[in-house]
């Protein structure tokens, strides 16, 4: 039984070692356009990150995500002013539309949906973690499938959205300017500017009911088959009634993300993104330690000589950095679109 497995492996080494020698050219497909899916960082503007490619004038893009999370955030520490309970699963949909305006300049809208449960997960999560020693964060002391949204402010409730079916979360609409392409040494550098209007409904846990700004830079060079993106970028918060007091009115984002290209039409990409802390004085480690998430996929388009050439996917599995941040202990992102 050993002999046929070895060969087989070997076969399989050798296909793909002629498949990845065939590769006479070496796209990049960008990071994955993932981010930090605690309910309280999604009321907020919070741009993905993106290749700093451009859509040709006149030319559209379409794209459907989905991430579904899983989080367990349980903490009322002696002497905090603010205690937490987040117990739920988020599912996140949202449809992103693009547009080549000009040469370099491409402008797009962000239709994003939300929805709150219980959820399904919590049982295999703490599987997960006992099976690699991972902390449970309390998980072994609450029912599987709880739901919970519950901010304190010293014993009083702050804000407890209740379980919401999918709902319409606040618009983006942004603009993405690139200064230069890639040079031999240069790398390629963008610039993109968003605003979020508040459109979705702040007492169901939908948006923050104000506006956001951000303003992302990205670098981006390749070497054959690997391809490599740097971004950082600013937020500028406008508020949220229930945490007013303890909100950062200025947060900064950061990510880098590596991509290996497998074939002509499909690349492995890793990437790491957080940002700084979105709340102050609150006393409570849980709200104010940054949020980082490590993200692991894959992406890739159609067959180039069919008609799913313009065909575009990507999916992922996210995993938190830091365990008492404000990042969720699972995610899972699927995404598809065309271009045309």
């Amino acid at each position: 039984m050993g002999k046929p497995l070895l060969l087989a492996s070997l076969f399989l080494l050798m296909g793909f070692s002629r498949l990845s020698h065939a590769l006479d050219i070496y796209p990049s497909f960008g990071p994955l356009e993932t981010r930090t899916q605690n309910p309280l960082t999604l009321l907020f503007v919070s741009p993905t990150l993106e290749a700093t490619s451009i859509l040709e004038t006149r030319h559209s893009r379409f794209s459907v995500g989905f991430t579904l999370s899983n989080l367990m955030e349980r903490s009322f520490p002696r002497g905090a002013k603010v205690g937490v309970d987040l117990d739920m699963e988020i599912y996140r949909t949202s449809l992103h539309f693009a547009y080549g305006v000009l040469p370099n300049l491409e402008a797009g809208l962000e239709i994003p949906f939300l929805s709150f449960s219980g959820g399904f997960l919590d049982s295999f999560l703490q599987s997960y973690h006992d099976a690699f020693g991972f902390p449970n964060g309390g998980r072994n002391l609450v029912p599987n499938g709880r739901f919970s949204y519950l901010l304190t402010e010293e014993g009083r409730v702050l804000y407890s959205p209740q379980k919401s079916a999918f709902g319409l979360s606040d618009l983006s609409f942004y603009l993405k300017y690139r200064f230069w392409k890639e040079g031999k040494r240069r790398p390629a550098f963008s610039v993109r500017t968003a605003f979020k209007f508040p459109t979705g409904d702040r007492g169901r846990g939908l948006g923050s009911g104000e506006a956001d700004f951000a303003l992302q830079l990205a670098l981006e060079k390749s070497y054959k088959r690997f391809h490599s993106y740097t971004h950082a970028g600013f937020l500028g918060l406008g508020g949220f009634t229930p945490l007013e007091r303890y909100l950062n009115a200025q947060v900064f984002t950061f990510g880098q993300t590596f991509e290996f290209n497998m074939t002509s039409i499909a690349s492995v990409v890793a990437q790491v993104q957080g940002t700084s802390p979105f709340f102050g004085g609150t006393g409570n480690p849980r709200l104010e330690k940054i949020p980082l998430d490590l993200n692991i996929g894959f992406k890739g388009i159609g067959p180039r000589k069919s008609l799913w050439r313009h065909f575009e996917w990507a999916f992922a599995f996210g995993q938190d950095l830091i365990p008492d941040g404000l990042s969720v202990d699972l995610s899972l992102y699927f995404q598809l679109g065309a271009k045309f």
